[in-house]
């Protein structure tokens, strides 16, 4: 059983400065790195899992790789983008071709949260469907992204981080950045609604509105208290509703429903927790708040299909 990892911050991206054609660290705020990794047998080593302290950009240009994020791999193709961070843990496990070609971008927790966007489009799309973690990227969009990442490389290297408006630049090409995200997303699922069951694509949410306000405020508590709290009723009561209403608010802007939100973050920490943490089931059951280890067994289980246990081993 592996240990699990820990937050990483932006002093531990440093470490990348040595296998970089391009490096430059906005001071705590963001760092972003070229890789460009050339050799007869590529790099065909597993790295160490990291759980970043704020979310990680990866745009791959050239080559092929495999990532893990959380507990599932996923072989990615250039040109495309991996994004990774908050609670999931990602690892590179390998490049599969001669010639990689790639755009690290970590932007930390505190800059992401100075960063001023429109909420009521980041609500929309955090409602509609969520992002991919993986996305496959044109030939067009893949440039532009390379230019965002260029942009963002020039204005950390050649402006003093203790300037006012080098944050200020810093944060609108990210909210620029994020925005092309959406976009790119929003466009690839538009091409794959049909196979998914998820809300209409074009859906709108009428707003500004408390009742919208209400949705970003319950995804804001959950991510802050699901490792203690799995009841609805307690939601509710921190935005001063009914559950009644809480959940025929979640139901129509969403299309899930208050216990299926909470379930989705439980048992994604769970599953982190089992495979990488190094904790036993009882150890978990009680990090998350369950009466026994009898009670989490049962909640996992109805929810994976399979015990703890089971997916520990497998």
């Amino acid at each position: 059983m592996t240990t699990s990892p820990e937050k990483i911050t932006i002093g531990d991206f440093d470490a990348i400065k040595g296998i970089s054609s391009k490096f430059a660290r906005m001071g705590e705020d963001y760092v972003v790195a070229r890789i460009d990794i050339g050799s007869q047998n590529g790099f065909d080593r597993e790295f160490d899992s990291i759980r970043p302290g704020g979310i990680v950009i990866g745009l791959i240009l050239k080559g092929t790789a495999k990532v893990g994020l959380n507990t599932e791999i996923y072989q990615v193709k250039a040109p495309a983008v991996v994004l990774g961070g908050g609670r999931s843990i990602l690892k590179l496990i390998e490049t599969e071709t001669k010639r990689f070609e790639s755009y690290v971008l970590f932007l930390s927790e505190s800059f992401l949260t100075g960063i001023n966007m429109d909420i009521n489009t980041l609500q929309q799309a955090h409602t509609t469907h969520h992002p991919f973690p993986v996305m496959e990227l044109g030939k067009e969009d893949a440039i532009l992204v390379s230019h965002h990442m260029d942009l963002l490389y020039e204005t950390a290297l050649l402006n003093p981080a203790d300037n006012l408006y080098s944050h200020s630049i810093a944060r609108s090409l990210t909210a620029a950045l994020i925005y092309q995200f959406m976009q790119i997303n929003d466009r690839r699922y538009t091409g794959m609604a049909s196979h998914h069951n998820r809300m209409d694509v074009g859906a709108k949410i009428p707003g500004p509105g408390r009742s919208t306000s209400y949705v970003s405020d319950f995804i804001k508590l959950l991510h802050a208290n699901f490792m203690k709290e799995r009841s609805v009723a307690f939601y509710a009561e921190q935005l001063c509703i009914s559950p009644k209403y809480l959940s025929s608010v979640l139901k129509k802007y969403t299309h899930r429903s208050p216990g299926e939100w909470i379930d989705e973050y439980v048992i994604l920490e769970a599953k982190n927790m089992l495979r990488f943490s190094g904790m036993s089931v009882q150890e978990v059951a009680y990090t998350l708040n369950f009466k026994s280890q009898s009670s989490f067994g049962k909640y996992f289980k109805n929810a994976t299909g399979m015990s703890p246990t089971e997916f520990q081993k497998n």
